[in-house]
């Protein structure tokens, strides 16, 4: 997610990845509601507390609900997909992924192309 806003003519941003709003939705909501200088709402902490630290069974077998538990669903595509498929996604993206500056999955970074 990228939270922008004008200031003086110049743009402004915050990278918040999705991981770190499953990891620590406060912190990533508080950098973006910073970033435009306004207070956050108790109603935004609390629908992403609602939508993403549910510990039902039930929310996390439901694929298409809008409830579950974040922290453990973040990763899971990387434990789930092989390592092959996943290898070959970060080649594929490697030019995004270096310019991002996000990590690789794979043990050692893809080879240039």
């Amino acid at each position: 997610a990228v939270v922008s806003t004008q200031s003086t003519g110049t743009d402004k941003y915050a990278r918040i990845t999705y991981e770190e709003i499953c990891t620590d939705p406060n912190s990533s909501i508080r950098r973006a509601y910073d970033l435009i200088r306004q207070p956050v709402p108790q109603r935004v902490i609390s629908w992403f507390r609602n939508h993403t630290h549910a510990s039902s069974t039930s929310a996390e077998n439901d694929k298409m609900g809008l409830e579950r538990n974040a922290k453990l669903t973040a990763m899971r595509w990387k434990e789930e997909l092989p390592k092959n498929f996943v290898c070959a996604i970060e080649r594929s993206c490697k030019q995004l992924i270096d310019y991002l500056n996000l990590e690789y999955t794979c043990i050692h970074s893809p080879p240039p192309t």
